[in-house]
């Protein structure tokens, strides 16, 4: 498969979806994000509690489902994931241009 993040959104939106009765498909997508960061934040505790080897493949499936979500929120707004790194580079730039990198809040 090509690496190229919009090929992969293409691909993505191509696929069957799983469908919940009377949930909404912006809802659902919503609620697995969460469910799936939440997985993925689990293995990080374990490693970090327990001082155990991070469980790679696991974390990298997780990482994976969080990607297929993101894909389809994108999708969902009509928005390309390239769109969403590079405003993502823009805002990480300009916050270390600022010398805001630490800190809490979106506009730092």
């Amino acid at each position: 498969m090509d690496p190229n993040i919009d090929t992969y959104q293409a691909w993505m939106a191509a696929k069957p979806h799983p469908q919940a009765e009377g949930l909404p498909h912006l809802a659902l997508l919503g609620l697995n994000l969460g469910g799936e960061a939440g997985e993925a934040i689990e293995l990080i505790k374990k490693h970090l509690r327990d001082g155990t080897p991070i469980d790679l493949p696991h974390l990298l499936l997780e990482l994976g489902d969080l990607m297929i979500i993101i894909s389809s929120l994108a999708t969902h707004y009509g928005v390309s994931m390239s769109t969403i790194l590079e405003l993502s580079q823009q805002k990480i730039e300009g916050r270390i241009a600022r010398g805001t990198l630490r800190g809490s809040g979106d506009d730092r």
